[in-house]
């Protein structure tokens, strides 16, 4: 296999993850996870956010 199509498959796998994982994110995964904090809350959105664009940038990459 070339690299050339080794990095198209590892393109499409991060498109892929980026897009499964954006599917199934529930908003309320944080609401279950800390419910008497919402600082932890909102950190724990924003590193889901933060993962599915790094995905996201690699599957463009």
């Amino acid at each position: 296999m070339t690299r050339q199509r080794k990095a198209e498959i590892r393109r499409i796998a991060y498109a892929r993850a980026a897009r499964e994982l954006a599917a199934n994110i529930d908003i309320t995964w944080s609401d279950r996870e800390f419910p008497d904090d919402e600082e932890a809350r909102d950190e724990f959105e924003k590193q889901l956010d933060r993962i599915v664009h790094e995905l996201e940038a690699k599957a463009r990459a």
